[in-house]
């Protein structure tokens, strides 16, 4: 007989949670010990769980790789369930420990196998979701940078381009060859909100703040 792997499911939606209950029960070798609404409620419940389910965005103003941090901190293996593979929401988490990364509205065999495969120790996560983590970022030289900090974190062309003591076309310029980068390296670019994601792969995510004018 297989063994029994104990399972949590965390997500802030009530309805979400019976509809997991209903894809697990039925699975002879998983059982569902434990649903909680937030992270804090699963812990308080001291259930030690082999594998948590848990939603990626749970409404409680915590970003979502400390949620996986903290469950992570407990020895438990985390697989994480969201709507969409945004690709720093799948970088993030992976690297603050999470051993997975599925999107829901699968089956009931695609949650099944890849909680077999997080409580085996592997990495649950399908080609295209891989493929994006495994993506370096693009080498900006140290203007590119400058402009990345200052535009990505909301300043205006014209603002980035005065704190930068530069012209706007300058401005311009850099961009277009940092989205350039970018789609060169296999990560396109489409838009300010896509690249304000890209910041965290240079340490310039603590710098939001700073940039608005």
């Amino acid at each position: 007989m297989a063994e029994l792997i104990r399972i949590a499911a965390i997500d802030n939606d009530p309805m979400v949670l019976l509809g997991q209950r209903a894809l697990i029960d039925p699975v002879p070798d998983l059982s569902l010990v434990c649903t909680s609404t937030d992270v804090a409620g699963y812990l308080a419940a001291g259930v030690g769980a082999d594998v948590v389910l848990l939603d990626l965005m749970l409404g409680d103003d915590r970003p979502p790789e400390e949620n996986v941090a903290r469950l992570c901190a407990t020895g438990t293996r985390v697989l994480v369930l969201s709507v969409h593979g945004d690709r720093q929401h799948v970088r993030d988490t992976i690297r603050a420990g999470a051993s997975g990364y599925l999107i829901k509205g699968g089956d009931r065999a695609a949650l099944a196998d890849a909680v077999r495969t997080v409580h085996a120790g592997e990495q649950a996560l399908t080609q295209e979701l891989a493929f994006i983590i495994s993506l370096e970022p693009p080498h900006l030289s140290q203007r590119e940078l400058e402009v990345l900090s200052l535009y990505g974190t909301g300043s205006t062309l014209e603002a980035t381009a005065r704190r930068l003591k530069i012209s706007v076309s300058t401005v311009r310029v850099h961009l277009g060859r940092i989205y350039g980068k970018f789609a060169a390296a296999g990560d396109p670019v489409g838009d300010r909100s896509e690249l304000s994601h890209r910041l965290p792969d240079y340490g310039l995510d603590r710098a939001k703040d700073n940039g608005r004018h």
